[in-house]
């Protein structure tokens, strides 16, 4: 016996063309996702043009249905549609949204003020206890869910606001992207709003420096440590740090040490620990104790003093930052803050990383906050102002 097919009529709604429109939009303004927004259109609308599909998305064309069986795509007249299509203006979506971005940023760096003060406050250090069940399961199968009891209002705080900028970070790269895809597309935006706002680049990096520990916390100890090294050069050290980086020399970058600066003229100064031991920072200090570092100059009747935080002449000299195969490099960035200037990373920088990819991390590197993935390989072969997207 055959099956029975029979045919299925439907109508389409007065509504059906503004939901195709608002979905498409969702995709866009709300989920983030430009090409999930353009698909949702050249899968609805069959041999629909790129240029249409954005001026649909824009607002300067609507889908209207006709005879209940078909969608006209046709010019928006405000004083014809308005009533059920609303203006969409992305101008002021996009200046709306950066403003946000810029208004959250600084809430968060609030935040992140009130987060010192708790962490003065307990002296840097926060005992936890851990029941011994998870401690043995994280020992023997490197569970490390639940490990911290964060009932503690302190740590919860901590927790709350270090997830809470972690995803706000996120989710504004992600509004960013597509800040950027309407730049392009749409030609009445100005480039600049593509830029990322020095608010949110501002937060990334202190909250990076705060959980490296290179913060306003360590401050005041290391600049009183600096300070009696510089007086009394003759000073037995203390600490092993002082003894690890007295008289620091530049090392082989090919010898791989944990962590290192790498200046212009191609001079690596590296030490191996760990992330906790600061390694940076002690560089930083033991190249303004031999002299690298100047202490400072006045500039603009403000005297400058390095010794409060010497890593950040390091990165606004274009040193590059190394950290395993992780390489971060600000050269280029400082040119969007007030009297930054622009420092191209040289040849010789250019050359010793693409060597030290290939030879100390297995070819892979790693570039920029956002770690962005690349071979050694393909890093020797990328003219030096080509790499410049992957450190913003």
């Amino acid at each position: 016996m055959k099956d029975k097919v029979e045919q299925v009529y439907f109508k389409l709604g007065d509504g059906a063309g503004k939901l195709i429109i608002d979905i498409a939009r969702e995709h866009l303004f709300y989920n983030l996702n430009p090409d999930k927004s353009v698909k949702s259109l050249t899968n609805t609308l069959r041999g629909v043009t790129h240029e249409v599909v954005l001026d649909i998305i824009s607002g300067k064309k609507i889908l209207l249905v006709a005879d209940e069986r078909y969608i006209d795509c046709v010019d928006y007249v405000e004083e014809l549609h308005k009533e059920k299509f609303p203006p969409f203006d992305i101008y002021s979506w996009v200046e709306r949204k950066l403003q946000q971005i810029i208004d959250v940023s600084e809430e968060w760096q609030k935040a992140i003020s009130e987060l010192k003060r708790i962490i003065v406050k307990n002296d840097g250090e926060f005992i936890i206890s851990v029941k011994y069940e998870k401690l043995l399961s994280f020992f023997y199968e490197g569970n490390s869910e639940n490990l911290i009891d964060v009932d503690d209002d302190t740590l919860g705080s901590i927790k709350g606001l270090t997830l809470g900028i972690r995803n706000f970070i996120s989710e504004s790269m992600k509004t960013m992207q597509v800040i950027k895809w309407l730049c392009h597309n749409y030609y009445g935006l100005p480039n600049d709003f593509s830029s990322i706002p020095i608010q949110l680049l501002q937060l990334h990096t202190t909250f990076t420096e705060l959980m490296l520990k290179n913060s306003e916390i360590e401050l005041t100890l290391r600049r009183n440590l600096v300070t009696s090294l510089m007086l009394d050069k003759h000073l037995e050290a203390q600490l092993e740090i002082d003894k690890a980086t007295k008289n620091i020399k530049p090392v082989n970058i090919l010898d791989g040490y944990t962590a290192g600066w790498l200046s212009p003229s191609g001079e690596y100064y590296g030490l191996n620990g760990e992330i906790s031991n600061m390694l940076h920072n002690q560089i930083a200090d033991a190249l303004l104790v031999a002299g690298v570092i100047p202490i400072g100059k006045p500039t603009y009747d403000r005297a400058i003093d390095n010794r409060t935080n010497p890593d950040r002449w390091l990165e606004e000299n274009g040193w590059a930052k190394i950290h395993g195969d992780w390489i971060l490099y600000d050269g280029w960035n400082r040119g969007a803050l007030p009297d930054g200037v622009i420092t191209p990373m040289t040849k010789e920088q250019h050359d010793a990383i693409e060597k030290y990819g290939k030879i100390c991390c297995d070819g892979k590197l790693y570039l920029g906050y956002n770690k962005q993935f690349m071979t050694a390989a393909r890093f020797g072969m990328t003219e030096i102002p080509m790499l410049k997207i992957y450190f913003e």
